[in-house]
């Protein structure tokens, strides 16, 4: 009878022991999981801020580089823009009499590419560009309305920073105009790409507007593209992809105050407002539209949280196999508690390592683990790498573009 309840109760035992071994594998399997997901989003947000971070050195040396050029552009805008002004009113007529033929002669005459006279009201009421006639620019912004109206009373020439076409998307240069006396405002461009190539320094302007954009996607592994967006209130034109347009509620979003819109889990792509020092046109604000590509590191990090898994579940069954050893079933349990632990505290900090001894499966495991961690250890060690190549090659091109423009 006694040997018939021992036996009972030994057949119990294993059961519990058996059930509490099966459901330790299972919580290791979902803490690995989560543990590892954890490290994982925290290797990625270092490499977005690595990227933004070249990102912004990359845009700050394009503002720079073009501010430079722009300056020979401002003394001829300041030196054409009074004479085009006094031609047109050797023909003593109304601006609307003008034809867009007769303008587009004007304007090229004296070294422009477009030309636009404005009313009063700030309505174009010639031009040069026939699809812009009776353009309302109040429409653009309030910051740009005011800053028409100073240039009104002013009776000087201002001319602003390259920017692009409301209507067209081109990458424009404006100048303003208001003679004193006169109700009109004479408003000019140039092609900035056309300029570019026709001044000769079609190799600097190769480097701002294609190779800068490509050398940001060579030399950080995580990124697929990227492009800069200028926005107004109603305008959402590519700086560097002439034409390219953003997405009318993304700009929104950023124009409204959204320092960074993200779509990352459709696209991969976020958007983020940054700053151009040496830009200062009126009501416009700039977005950097940043694709990435995490395939890099998670393709081996997903291999390796399936091994890591596998192996939890496989050390689980193979513990069942032997639970009538109670000494192994506690050393077993609290060597797999070591492990869920290490892993949580990896998550935390990624620099800690799990120390399990022996050469068991429960080692193994451990093993994986770790060397998990030394992978994504180098992923990030390599895109800082990368990163301070990436800053030295460019300021090595720049040294050399200047050498070359002197």
């Amino acid at each position: 009878m006694f040997e018939g309840i021992k036996n009972s109760l030994s057949s119990r035992v294993r059961i519990l022991i058996l059930a509490s071994v099966l459901l330790t594998g299972l919580l290791f399997c979902v803490s690995t999981y989560f543990s590892l997901n954890a490290v994982r989003d925290a290797v990625l947000k270092t490499g977005i801020e690595d990227a933004f971070s070249g990102v912004n050195q990359n845009i700050k040396l394009f503002d720079q580089l073009l501010y430079s050029q722009e300056e020979g552009w401002d003394a001829m805008f300041q030196e054409k823009l009074p004479e085009l002004a006094s031609y047109i009113t050797e023909f003593d007529v109304v601006p609307s009499d003008l034809s867009p033929e007769m303008l587009s002669s004007i304007a090229s005459d004296h070294g422009f590419s477009s030309l636009y006279i404005v009313n009063e009201d700030l309505v174009v009421v010639a031009t040069s560009y026939a699809p812009e006639m009776g353009l309302d620019l109040k429409s653009f912004s309030t910051e740009y309305t005011d800053y028409l109206r100073e240039i009104q009373k002013s009776g000087l020439v201002h001319v602003d920073r390259v920017s692009t076409s409301s209507v067209t998307g081109k990458i424009k240069k404006y100048g303003y105009y208001n003679p004193p006396g006169s109700i009109y405002l004479i408003n000019t461009d140039i092609d900035v790409l056309d300029r570019l190539r026709d001044d000769t320094a079609y190799d600097f302007g190769e480097f701002l507007f294609r190779d800068l954009r490509n050398n940001i996607k060579e030399e950080n592994n995580l990124v697929d593209a990227f492009d800069l967006f200028i926005i107004t209130e109603i305008d959402r034109w590519s700086m560097l992809n002439e034409g390219g347009t953003l997405d009318d509620l993304i700009a929104s979003r950023v124009y409204d105050g959204e320092s960074e819109v993200s779509t990352f889990e459709e696209n991969r792509t976020i958007y983020r407002e940054v700053m151009l020092p040496n830009h200062d046109n009126p009501g416009v604000k700039f977005v950097a539209a940043v694709t990435f590509n995490d395939g890099v590191f998670s393709d081996s990090l997903v291999q390796n949280t399936a091994i890591v898994m596998i192996f939890g579940l496989v050390l689980s069954l193979a513990v069942s196999l032997v639970l009538s050893s109670l000494f192994f079933g506690r050393n077993f349990v609290r060597r797999l508690q070591l492990i869920t632990a290490g892993v949580a505290d990896m998550a935390r900090d990624p620099t800690f390592r799990i120390s399990v001894s022996g050469k068991d499966d429960i080692a193994v495991a451990a093993g994986a683990i770790n060397e998990l961690a030394n992978q994504v250890e180098t992923r990030e060690r390599n895109l800082q790498d990368a990163n301070q190549g990436l800053e030295r090659k460019v300021m090595e091109r720049t040294r050399e573009l200047l050498i070359a423009k002197q």
